[in-house]
């Protein structure tokens, strides 16, 4: 490159080593210019980082503070109680919220997977009703939340199922509302498994449902079932306890009535479409449901 340098004529050389000075200080001109908003914005950055991270410290700090005197065991098995407030807990909430969350994974795991495995190894791309049915499990999971709430509300809390507000409708309603996610996060756990697996085993003469029982779902599990690949399953437990109808003379820690299943009123409810659909009675006073 020298070589060829020092042959060019005097006035060649001279125009090249000036667009050489010219190119480099322009870029250093815009270096310079460029440091000054990325640093303002890093500063920025940091500051509100800070700000963000000591009031969620503060918050804590607080809380643990105001409340350190009810941290003991009531708090975690006694239920609500409206006479003995400093022994009252959230038993009924855990309870219903554990209920809840098991239920969601009851019925989104094998629905989850069965419909991921169905699209990609066994339905047939060009069935118009496949093809419906991938365009519906795109648009669903664009779906709010409270679109499911009120369907959940009609159908599993009212006519048809009509099951009340209880525990079972709340799982039912939240599976259908984190399926689609679930199905779509499945679906990619089930394409990252190497295509030369499913022809190996139907190369060794296996059926395809066996090849894809033994050998895809078993390297898809891992990333089908992480809770990195079901981003709608902590959107499982959003049902608030409802209060349960006690007498004000009642001391619920004498009492056995925090005992619930998920088909008994009373427990666990989703009750935020209910206090949106709820209206009082003109004739009786009482809210309608």
């Amino acid at each position: 490159m020298s070589d060829s340098f020092s042959q060019l004529p005097g006035r060649t050389k001279f125009a090249a080593a000036g667009a050489g000075l010219a190119v480099q200080n322009q870029f250093k001109s815009q270096g310079s210019r460029g440091n000054g908003p990325s640093i303002v914005f890093s500063a920025l950055m940091l500051l509100a980082l800070t700000i963000a991270i000591t009031a969620i410290i503060a918050i804590l700090a607080w809380a643990f503070f105001e409340g350190r005197t009810r941290l003991d065991m009531d708090l975690i098995f006694n239920g609500p109680s409206t006479v003995n407030k400093a022994t009252a807990g959230y038993s009924v909430a855990i309870l219903g919220t554990l209920q809840i969350v098991g239920g969601v994974i009851a019925l989104i795991v094998p629905l989850g997977a069965g419909a991921a495995l169905y699209l990609e190894q066994f339905a047939d791309k060009s069935r118009w009703w496949n093809r419906l049915i991938e365009l519906n499990i795109q648009n669903l999971a664009g779906v709010p939340s409270i679109v499911f709430g009120i369907l959940g509300l009609a159908f599993f809390v009212r006519a048809p199922f009509n099951l009340g507000l209880v525990a079972a409708a709340g799982s039912a309603t939240i599976a259908l509302l984190v399926l689609p996610t679930v199905i779509l996060a499945s679906r990619e756990a089930i394409k990252a498994v190497p295509p030369s697996i499913l022809e190996g085993s139907l190369a060794l003469g296996a059926t395809r449902w066996q090849a894809v029982w033994r050998q895809v779902l078993p390297a898809a599990a891992p990333g089908m079932h992480s809770p990195a690949s079901t981003p709608g399953l902590p959107r499982a437990p959003p049902a608030f306890p409802g209060p349960e109808k006690q007498k004000k003379t009642e001391n619920i820690k004498n009492t056995k009535q925090n005992r619930f299943s998920v088909f008994q009123v009373g427990g666990t409810r989703p009750e935020v479409p209910v206090k949106y659909l709820s209206c009082i009675c003109p004739s009786t006073q009482k809210p309608i449901v």
